[in-house]
């Protein structure tokens, strides 16, 4: 953390500071990690101890110190009285975890400073295993009593700042399976129930010359009235609670077609299937048997 300002706005005496994230990046750091430069330049050999301060923000900094207008050859200011020039705007990143809101950032070049510590960032092809041997033995040539650390790839980097998360999508995952077949198999015993007890129904209809198509068909339909009004108003719900799921879950749409047509479609078919098995068993049986069943 770091506190800037734009130059000429610094806070008052006993004032606070903004407080600004950034990292000290070499040449090649946004090459390698694919963040584009939309306004301005990258560091170059030129950005050096002894040269003016520079330093690249991002979108989101550059748009809250100076709006709308240009931010390159713009100034800002520490709280110590530096000033730096602003030679690049960066596009909006992750930089702690993927689900982070867009925050402003700031970057400074390594040769103007120092750092105690540092991350390597490499891109290659290939196995990745070949390209970290690759990165070991090109820090050991350079300086063999450099501790490398945590030596990983993006994707596991990845992977692990998105286990919360993950963990959370695979439990309510089994527990919305779980509800969905509990609800399936309780409509079908109800629905089932509610058919196989209009039997004498059926046999009324059926000797009054209806066809077992039609009184089949009249089964279904009056079963599938109820259950439309209950998908309505669980999807209506389930859209509700979806700004629920977006803090909880990352990068979670707010209408997945897929995921909110799963539960329906079971819902549906099960109701069809639980009021169609009974009526078609009835319709089996003949017209005066089917009158004498209470």
């Amino acid at each position: 953390m770091t506190s800037l300002a734009p130059d000429g706005s610094a806070p008052a005496d006993g004032s606070p500071w903004p407080s600004t994230e950034f990292s000290v990046i070499d040449t090649g750091y946004f090459e390698t990690m694919r963040i584009p430069v939309i306004a301005g330049r990258d560091f170059t050999d030129r950005d050096v101890a002894g040269s003016p301060a520079v330093i690249i923000v991002n979108d989101v900094l550059a748009r809250q110190f100076w709006g709308a207008e240009e931010a390159v050859g713009r100034h800002a200011i520490t709280r110590d009285g530096g000033r730096l020039r602003v030679v690049g705007v960066a596009r909006r990143s992750k930089y702690l975890s993927v689900g982070e809101r867009p925050k402003p950032y700031a970057y400074f070049p390594l040769r103007q400073g120092t750092a105690q510590a540092m991350t390597i960032v490499a891109r290659g092809r290939g196995d990745p295993g070949s390209l970290l041997h690759a990165i070991d033995e090109t820090v050991r040539r350079t300086n063999p009593e450099a501790p490398l650390y945590d030596v990983t790839t993006m994707s596991a980097r990845v992977a692990m700042s998105l286990a919360p998360a993950s963990a959370g999508a695979v439990a309510l995952g089994i527990v919305a399976a779980i509800a969905v077949a509990l609800t399936a198999l309780g409509l079908f015993g109800a629905v089932a129930q509610g058919v196989g007890r209009r039997t004498y129904e059926i046999g009324v209809r059926r000797a009054l010359g209806a066809p077992d198509a039609s009184v089949m068909w009249l089964m279904v339909r009056d079963t599938m009235a109820p259950v439309a009004i209950g998908i309505a108003a669980g999807l209506a719900l389930a859209m509700g609670l979806q700004p629920v799921l977006r803090v909880v879950l990352y990068d979670v749409q707010r209408l997945d077609a897929l995921v909110v047509a799963i539960a329906p479609t079971v819902i549906v078919l099960v109701c069809a299937v639980a009021a169609w098995v009974p009526s078609r068993r009835a319709t089996r049986i003949s017209a005066a048997s089917a009158l004498r069943a209470e």
